[in-house]
């Protein structure tokens, strides 16, 4: 049976060519309710209504042997094939279904079709399909709307990049967390510009495969495997080196070439040998630093952060850079002191307490060596044995070179 259908104004007009080999008197189900004959024509056939199962049915009678072939006209109510219905026709060997819908942005589909491929011909305000159906019966049919075909789409994309930059004395190390949001196609390779001086050292925690940085164009390609349709993202790790403390940085981010869209953070995390001095931005709104992804900071094994983020910025489109002048962690103390001089007779007595806060650690050394400093704890002690924290201790007398 090979069915040939039109849907339009809420109804369902189709032709049956159907096709047997019987013996005279051999009897085949044709249509069924709700489907109503208008029209037979074949030879050596006859049809005949008849209730089936219950239902109202149109028979084939042969009334000859041999093969026989004939057509049918029928038509039925269909006013949402959203919904779905029940093939019409009766039970074959093949069946095949063209139908076409005046309706544009719909497909068919069906759980008993064996294949289902597009209509060639289709305008852009109808829907069609040609379906072939296995033996199972009854066949149910329904439209849905039509599904992409990613495969076919031209490749459209969102970006986002978080990028951390570490400053320290000799190497300024960079992690860049890359998220690409498809919006149409499959994203299958990326391409992206690297800071200046800034080489890459790998690419990981995503569906990346072998990478291939170019240091004279800073192009970094990365390929994506298995190509992605969804939401997906990855690590870039970076370096460059950088001289003793201070020095002076242009630090940009990482940019992804081709998308249709891309924001993202910059941000600077300092550890215990370097501090900013000064950081000077343009093209770069300053945000919380909470609103910074913070897992991309270095951790030590109890998963404790190894850096101190400090500052964070937003950018969109257009060309972004941030000055910072970094240097070396000095040491900052607060002391208060208590003192009380007492007149003798002979005698000049000098009584002075000190207490010195740390707000700020560093790595430094006493002015000048003290009688006192062995009394202090062992861990207020610089390698060279001096009391360099904080001491609090009485003297009689005071002079050159004493605390």
């Amino acid at each position: 049976m090979i069915h040939d259908w039109q849907i339009r104004y809420g109804r369902l007009l189709g032709t049956l060519e159907v096709t047997l080999r019987a013996e005279a008197g051999d009897r085949f189900r044709l249509l069924h309710a709700p489907a109503v004959l208008s029209g037979f024509d074949g030879a050596g056939m006859r049809v005949t209504k008849a209730l089936v199962e219950g239902e109202t049915s149109y028979l084939i009678v042969a009334e000859a042997a041999g093969r026989l072939t004939g057509k049918a006209v029928f038509e039925m109510p269909l006013p949402d094939p959203g919904k779905g219905w029940t093939l019409p026709g009766g039970p074959a060997a093949l069946r095949q279904v063209t139908l076409r819908w005046d309706q544009g942005g719909w497909e068919f589909f069906s759980p008993g079709a064996a294949k289902v491929t597009a209509l060639e011909g289709l305008k852009t305000n109808e829907s069609g399909a040609v379906m072939v159906l296995g033996p199972a019966d009854p066949v149910s049919i329904q439209a849905r709307p039509k599904q992409r075909d990613v495969g076919t789409e031209e490749t459209r994309f969102f970006a986002e990049v978080s990028n951390l930059y570490l400053p320290g004395p000799g190497v300024v190390n960079g992690r860049h967390r890359v998220s690409i949001r498809p919006a149409q196609g499959r994203v299958s390779a990326l391409v992206m510009t690297v800071p200046e001086g800034f080489t890459v050292s790998d690419a990981i925690d995503g569906p990346v495969g072998s990478w291939r940085f170019d240091p004279v164009k800073r192009e970094l390609r990365v390929p994506v495997e298995p190509a992605q349709d969804q939401a997906f993202g990855f690590t870039i790790e970076t370096q460059r080196g950088a001289g003793a403390l201070p020095i002076n940085l242009d630090l940009a981010p990482v940019r992804v070439t081709g998308s249709a869209g891309e924001v993202g953070f910059l941000a600077l995390a300092f550890g215990e040998e370097a501090q900013p001095e000064s950081v000077n931005v343009e093209g770069l709104s300053r945000v919380n630093p909470g609103d910074f992804n913070d897992k991309l900071l270095p951790r030590d094994k109890q998963g404790n952060p190894l850096a101190l983020l400090q500052h964070a910025f937003r950018y969109g489109t257009g060309e972004v850079v941030a000055r910072v002048n970094v240097a070396a962690v000095a040491p900052e103390l607060r002391a208060e002191s208590w003192q009380l001089v007492s007149l003798g007779e002979d005698r000049l007595v000098v009584s002075a307490d000190l207490s010195v806060t740390i707000t700020r650690s560093g790595v430094w050394l006493p002015a000048g060596p003290s009688k006192y400093t062995t009394l202090c704890p062992s861990i207020w002690r610089s390698k060279a044995g001096n009391c360099v924290i904080a001491w609090n201790r009485r003297s009689a007398l005071i002079g050159p070179n004493r605390t």
